[in-house]
């Protein structure tokens, strides 16, 4: 196999420190045992075997192509089942020892160091790629105190394109991150990170890999998504405060189509208190007056925020007072309308159903 000089060199030192050839022989017979799957490997890591040949299970698990493999292993790694985005979950790393995760973590990285140096990585390690990244997730979770350093290393977009009717990629690992049981900072740091990507865009240093990855709609899809969330914010407040101020900072946005009508109230209710009162103004006046997707009032959720506005900022500021208004009016004479329709619906189904009714 060429190239992957970091990762061979882990194995040789790994093959001679830690893999003694004297237990090839005990490998062998366990092997031979059954017909060996994934899963047995998965199950060594948490054993009371010996440290050597939860390392040979660590290398099979991990490594990105079957020809680096050091040790016998007649299990066929050509299916694409040895790095799925559905089988990954199967491979689980809690329970491991510290020093085989710090193993882990080792070879990990420098798979990622080697695969970033491959010209055609993306097409023929498609897969592998995704697994790594998702690994390094794993690591962050459980090895806080490193997940800063693996941070480094971990791809905050999808490591390969994809479009479909289901799903799509666009900065999907960032949300796993987010939604992750990673320390707090880990998220802020990863927040600042994708904040760069989205000036770069912004500055035109910068294009996306695809139209539809375009970080900065893929970013607030990512931070809306949680809003309606009943444990609430997978972050702290002051992070999405931030990530507001942040967006409507941004040169170009009027116009663009960013901010749902629906999410307005939970946002809002995010940008409580004294120190906020500004941004509120600000995020107030975008909404109704900048936001590409026109202001409009057409349920509960709607009205509550039309009328937060209005309460807050309707008197000293004429413009919001005078469009919140109108939108609240047309609301009334719409809900009325329907009341009326209800109504007289009810009325003419009564008088059809009496006439069915036994005397």
């Amino acid at each position: 196999m060429r190239g992957f000089s970091r990762v061979k060199a882990v194995i040789k030192k790994w093959r001679k420190d830690l893999c003694p050839k004297g237990e090839d022989r005990i490998w062998s017979q366990w092997l031979d045992l059954k017909n060996r799957e994934r899963r047995d490997l998965v199950e060594l890591l948490t054993s009371d075997c010996k440290d050597s040949f939860k390392v040979r299970a660590l290398l099979l698990l991990l490594l990105p192509h079957k020809d680096l493999h050091p040790f016998r292993w007649d299990f066929d790694l050509s299916c694409s089942s040895w790095h799925s985005y559905h089988g990954l979950s199967a491979v689980k790393l809690e329970g491991s020892t510290r020093d085989l995760l710090e193993r882990a973590a080792e070879l990990v990285v420098v798979a990622m160091q080697d695969l970033s140096e491959r010209r055609n990585a993306v097409r023929e390690f498609r897969e592998e790629l995704w697994s790594l990244n998702s690994y390094l997730l794993q690591l962050m979770v459980l090895m806080p105190d490193k997940a800063l350093q693996l941070l480094e290393y971990y791809q905050l977009n999808d490591t390969n394109s994809f479009s479909n009717m289901d799903d799509s990629s666009g900065y999907n690992p960032l949300l796993s991150l987010w939604w992750g049981d990673v320390p707090e900072e880990i998220k802020v740091a990863a927040d600042t990170e994708m904040r760069a990507v989205i000036l770069s865009e912004a500055a035109g240093e910068t294009t996306p890999r695809e139209d539809w990855e375009e970080a900065l709609p893929c970013y607030w899809y990512h931070i809306t998504i949680q809003l309606h969330r009943k444990e609430g914010l997978v972050y702290d407040a002051a992070l999405l405060v931030s990530q507001i101020q942040f967006v409507l900072s941004l040169p170009g946005m009027k116009g663009r189509r960013l901010i749902s009508n629906f999410h307005v109230s939970p946002l809002w209710n995010y940008l409580s208190g004294e120190q906020n009162k500004k941004l509120r103004h600000q995020f107030a006046r975008f909404v109704l007056f900048e936001n590409g997707e026109p202001f409009s009032i057409y349920d509960s959720n709607t009205h509550e925020a039309a009328v937060a506005i209005q309460t807050e900022f309707g008197t000293e500021d004429p413009e919001i007072n005078q469009l919140v208004d109108r939108a609240l009016r047309d609301y009334y004479e719409r809900e009325a309308k329907q009341t009326e329709t209800q109504a007289a619906q009810a009325i003419e189904t009564e008088a059809v159903l009496s006439q069915m009714r036994a005397s």
